[in-house]
């Protein structure tokens, strides 16, 4: 059936159905197709599954040619940062080496993105319209104990077992001896370029910023907004070919030469020397988080004024140190869903034990002081209202929203033109896009 259709010998591509003015390609399902397959794993994924690929794909073409009739606008600016912020997530892969990025896409990271835009574009605007559809959809109480209590009691899935946990961070300060030899360091190689050497050399020689120094240095061209403040602001003031004063940022002192601006766009090299944390500091750090844990274990403050007060990791401090479910925003989390370093730190502690310090790695590859507390353990069981409201009325939520959706799309289709090729409009899963 879904397999036939698919099978057929068929050009490099085709129009595979017609939404309004938008078309989905045979292409388009293949790219879906393969991304599944990479997720779940190529066993678990059937050529029938192209199918509901296409059924999907036809709901976004709908939301998209609603978008453009109602001239719902995505700015660049926003485009133009979702494009950069996937592209530095994919080049955190590569350890910020562009090159290897490059090599792996097969093309130039411009034309990559030139490429792209337009597909990011539709995909934010396929986004916004849903995001109007579904974000004034609330539920009451009323609607989540009647969701609740429509569940079949053999048919509820069981809770996972919960932890709550809060955290303290303290992250070793680099010392002004630190920052003194790097700022002398800096003018050094400063005055060096001065004098005539090259910049490519020097910066491939003792720039400690990985992601250019390869390069020369050369970051590529940015605008206003790309870049911390005191950076970005030096480079805007640049004549080509001049070289900035020593400027300090969060990362150290940077060295900047512009290479070449277009309108308001910059291409500019640059030298960082960041000062070096030593075993001194992280013993600082180390110190401090201790002294953090004895005045907590004494009663002295309690671990949630401890962690607003001292840890230096704002969203969870600013929340007394509580990690939250990434899914409902509870502070109650399931084991499962715990990193691997946090679960080996907390799994033999009792509820109201706190950890002692632990060097970890930080998200931004940066070595911390941690202490966890534990405040609560939870043991499988079946959902109820009194304890797992929460879940419950995210539960609840989402399948509102999901049949807003379909009602809004039982409306559209309607209303637009929906044509899909002849040769998989027999398919029992799309009959009803099919107007009669």
């Amino acid at each position: 059936m879904a397999t036939g259709a698919f099978a057929q010998p068929q050009t490099i591509d085709e129009v595979v159905a017609v939404v309004g003015d938008n078309f989905v390609l045979r292409s388009d399902i293949e790219k879906e197709f393969e991304t599944l397959r990479e997720q779940m794993g190529k066993e678990y994924v059937h050529d029938s599954m192209r199918i509901d690929i296409l059924d999907q794909l036809i709901a976004k073409k709908l939301m998209l040619y609603q978008a453009q009739l109602d001239s719902v606008i995505i700015p660049d600016e926003r485009v133009e940062a979702e494009m950069d912020q996937k592209l530095n997530y994919i080049l955190a892969h590569f350890g910020g080496d562009e090159k290897k990025l490059e090599d792996y896409l097969q093309t130039s990271i411009p034309e990559f993105k030139s490429k792209t835009k337009p597909k990011l574009r539709e995909q934010m605007l396929i986004e916004q319209m849903e995001s109007q559809i579904i974000n004034e959809v609330k539920v009451t109480p009323a609607e989540v104990r009647k969701y609740f209590n429509s569940i079949p009691k053999d048919s509820l899935p069981p809770i996972p077992s919960e932890v709550e946990i809060a955290q303290i961070v303290i992250r070793p300060k680099v010392s002004e001896g630190a920052k003194f030899f790097a700022q002398r360091r800096a003018e050094e190689i400063r005055e060096r370029l001065l004098g005539g050497e090259d910049f490519y050399f020097l910066a491939r020689t003792y720039s400690d910023d990985p992601g250019s120094s390869g390069k020369g240095g050369e970051l590529g061209f940015f605008k206003r907004g790309k870049m911390v403040p005191e950076f970005e602001a030096a480079s805007f003031k640049l004549e080509k070919d001049s070289i900035s004063k020593l400027i300090e940022s969060q990362f150290g002192y940077h060295i900047i030469q512009m290479i070449e601006r277009r309108g308001e766009s910059v291409n500019v090299r640059h030298i960082l020397i960041a000062p070096k944390l030593v075993n001194s500091d992280y013993q600082l750090a180390y110190s401090k988080i201790d002294s953090i844990r004895g005045a907590v274990l004494s009663g002295s403050m309690s671990f949630e004024e401890a962690a607003k007060k001292f840890s230096d990791e704002e969203m969870s401090g600013g929340k007394g140190g509580f990690l939250a479910d990434y899914t409902t925003g509870s502070t109650k989390i399931p084991v499962s869903q715990l990193d691997k370093n946090v679960y080996l730190a907390i799994k033999d502690l009792k509820v109201g034990e706190v950890t002692t310090p632990i060097r970890v790695m930080a998200e931004d590859q940066k070595e911390v002081y941690v202490i966890y507390k534990l405040f609560s353990e939870t043991e499988p069981h079946l959902p109820s209202l009194e304890t797992d409201y929460l879940k419950i009325q995210n539960a609840a939520l989402q399948q509102k929203k999901s049949e807003a959706l379909d009602t809004w799309l039982a409306i559209a289709k309607k209303k637009y033109y929906i044509h899909i090729n002849e040769r998989f409009s027999a398919e029992p899963e799309l009959a009803h896009w099919i107007q009669k």
